[in-house]
């Protein structure tokens, strides 16, 4: 059976970003940083909200938030929508 998408979703843009980004790369510097582990957090608080949308893409930090999310979603993955 297939996973009901919920009314909303979590964007994961800012997952990849470094907590001191460089000012040079405008897309890592667009949100200004976010530490791993409030990244963790997020995903965590998102799914105990029933949030089981997760946006990515590679381009998020170069990869890192497709990271972040996967290590994270991994034992749940068919109960999420990625």
């Amino acid at each position: 059976m297939k996973n009901k998408l919920s009314f909303l979703g979590l964007g994961t843009w800012c997952f990849g970003d470094e907590e001191n980004p460089s000012a040079s790369d405008p897309m890592k510097n667009y949100w200004g940083g976010q530490k791993h582990s409030d990244s963790v957090r997020t995903i965590h608080a998102a799914l105990r909200a029933g949030i089981n949308h997760f946006d990515t893409a590679q381009v998020y930090g170069n990869g890192r938030s497709e990271q972040v999310v996967g290590q994270e979603l991994r034992k749940i993955r068919e109960q999420v929508i990625i």
